[in-house]
């Protein structure tokens, strides 16, 4: 028998993840008729993701988030609740599908269909698709966007994380907990949402609108686009963040990544505008814009010429 050569820290560590995995297993044994665990996918702030499989051994993903009293009773519940909602959706829209959503012992649940190709957020990490491929994926979530709109909801949480792809880079939205319905008053208290990724208007408390996923989408694009933030101050912490996206200065999308086209930039600077007039509200121009940014066809807004581009015009003019 040959001694163990961990350390004792990676000891203490595997017997944590083997005593998480058999607390696990066994809550997951009580939803759904019974449901394998599989793996973990990863974990976030507010519960950690898992694959499993049913009885029937189709895989599936759970996310669990146990009760804890540094957050309040109702968010979990306002979760589920906002889960729920988007089995109305799913079936129509490239909405991520929610199979059942409760809560279990001290644990609060969202069991939905499993995607393997991950988070968007992956997508960053790795950086290996074409500025072409990445321009399709921001096309794909603008038409859902454009399509929740249609049905009187705002997501309010747009980031890539939230964003998961198919085996065929389709994207598709997920975790809609602070979507808002028809919206119509101000949200109390502090600031919903993830601040990097609010408008100023959200930041700022605001009545939601589908302006704010714009905003959102803007942002999202841009770090697609450039694996880095729009704002050109780096905040220390939440409410530098807010002051940022209130009042902090955007650098220009091809100063960050030269292979963006002026086309692209205009759309994603419309995007990231803070006048809401001169804001895009329809999501579906942005799609039809982006898809024509990178197949040579005009777009539907101004955008800066470069100068080759101005003297072929010229002489084809003459």
């Amino acid at each position: 028998m040959t001694a163990d050569s961990r350390n004792p820290a990676e000891k203490s560590m595997n017997q944590n993840d083997m005593e998480e995995n058999a607390i696990v297993a066994a809550l997951l044994s009580g939803i759904e008729g019974g449901l394998e665990l599989v793996r973990t996918i990863g974990k976030g702030s507010l519960g950690t993701v898992y694959e499993c499989a049913d009885k029937n051994g189709t895989p599936l993903a759970v996310k669990l988030m146990q009760g804890s009293p540094m957050i309040e009773p109702d968010t979990f519940e306002n979760i589920i609740t906002a889960a729920l909602k988007t089995r109305s959706i799913s079936e129509t829209t490239r909405v991520v599908k929610v199979i059942s959503a409760g809560k279990i012992e001290n644990f609060y649940y969202i069991l939905m269909e499993l995607f393997k190709g991950g988070t968007l957020e992956a997508v960053l990490a790795k950086n290996n698709l074409s500025i072409k491929d990445k321009v399709r994926i921001g096309a794909e979530i603008a038409k859902t966007l454009a399509d929740i709109h249609s049905k009187g909801i705002v997501h309010n949480d747009l980031k890539p994380s939230n964003v998961l792809l198919d085996k065929d880079n389709v994207p598709y939205l997920n975790d809609f907990y602070l979507f808002v319905s028809r919206p119509s008053k101000p949200f109390s208290g502090m600031p919903q949402g993830t601040p990097y990724y609010m408008s100023p208007e959200q930041a700022s408390g605001q009545i939601p609108a589908v302006t704010n996923d714009s905003y959102s989408f803007g942002v999202l694009l841009y770090e697609l686009l450039t694996n880095s933030m729009p704002y050109r101050e780096h905040p220390r912490n939440i409410t530098e963040m807010i002051h940022v996206v209130t009042e902090g200065k955007i650098v220009r999308p091809s100063k960050k990544n030269s292979a963006i086209n002026a086309k692209i930039e205009a759309i994603i600077l419309k995007l990231l505008s803070r006048d809401l007039e001169t804001r895009y509200r329809d999501m579906n121009v942005v799609a039809s814009d982006l898809l024509a940014s990178i197949s040579g066809k005009q777009i539907s807004i101004p955008y800066r010429k470069s100068m080759l581009s101005k003297v072929f015009t010229f002489f084809g003019s003459n």
